[in-house]
């Protein structure tokens, strides 16, 4: 059964903290997301925010560097 909750300001004000921290994470991992956006953000259960569309993510364990080409 699907439920619809109403986003508050303060579910709102807790994802934005827990997507900072979760990208702060994969910048420790050196790990770029490379296209994070709205679109790629889940809320799941009790309000946990999870990242998803790893697609375009790159490795930067290697190379320090990273250059966006269109």
């Amino acid at each position: 059964k699907i439920v619809i909750k109403r986003l508050t300001q303060r579910i709102l004000s807790v994802g934005v903290i827990q997507v900072a921290r979760g990208m702060e994470y994969l910048a420790s991992r050196k790990v770029l997301h490379g296209d994070l956006a709205t679109r790629n953000i889940l809320l799941a259960d009790e309000n946990v925010v999870k990242i998803c569309d790893f697609g375009f993510a790159k490795s930067m364990y290697h190379d320090d560097n990273y250059l966006k080409r269109k």
